[in-house]
């Protein structure tokens, strides 16, 4: 009788032991599938954060770079004159308004906040009927980065016998994009005009002083 009992105990232990098997077994491949599937999808997920991240960086820079030309419009007036015929660039003041607003969107992207972004399942399908449905990711903005600024003139044919000239500043910047202890660099560039001519003629003359 005692050896019945002893025998129906081992069973009863070993059949608890191949369900315990049996769970961290089907546990594991789940989390290997898991990471497969992460895997496969990071490229969509990246470039899903990186163009959430781009677009709050990028209306953080214009709020704080309109702020300031709304806020001096004299810093920002006359940079560029046209005088008998030849376009002239005060290189002096030109300088000092890329400066000034290079330092104010420094400053406006220090102060961003660290963002937690949510990125669903279906917002990777690239279906406007899914987004915001299914499981999602959090992705982590951290916008620690320089800014740097560099002017780009341009004149090109706007019609017939007139030519457009454009001044405009380019504000560039890496911020840094965390998903699933992941990271990826993204570059966000803004481009603030600072002047704009429309002439008559062919292409005049340009002089920076």
């Amino acid at each position: 009788m005692r050896k019945c009992r002893s025998a129906g105990h081992r069973s009863r232990h070993a059949a608890l032991w191949r369900r315990l098997a049996l769970a961290a077994a089907v546990f594991c491949l789940c989390w290997h599938l898991a990471d497969c599937i992460e895997d496969a999808m990071w490229p969509a997920m990246r470039e899903v954060a990186q163009h959430e991240c781009r677009s709050l960086v990028v209306q953080c820079l214009n709020t704080a770079v309109y702020g300031e030309l709304s806020a001096n419009p004299q810093r920002y007036a006359g940079l560029y004159t046209l005088n008998g015929g030849c376009l002239l660039g005060d290189s002096e003041r030109i300088n000092t308004a890329r400066a000034a607003l290079v330092q104010t969107a420094q400053q406006a992207l220090n102060a961003m906040p660290k963002n937690d972004i949510s990125i669903s399942l279906g917002s990777l399908s690239g279906s406007i009927f899914l987004l915001e449905m299914g499981p999602g990711w959090t992705v982590h903005l951290n916008p620690d980065g320089y800014v740097e600024g560099r002017m780009e003139e341009t004149m090109e044919p706007a019609a017939i016998n007139r030519t457009r000239f454009t001044a405009d500043l380019v504000l560039e910047t890496t911020v840094n994009v965390i998903l699933n202890g992941r990271a990826a660099l993204t570059q966000v560039e803004v481009r603030v005009p600072l002047a704009s001519f429309l002439l008559d003629g062919d292409v005049p003359a340009y002089y920076g002083s």
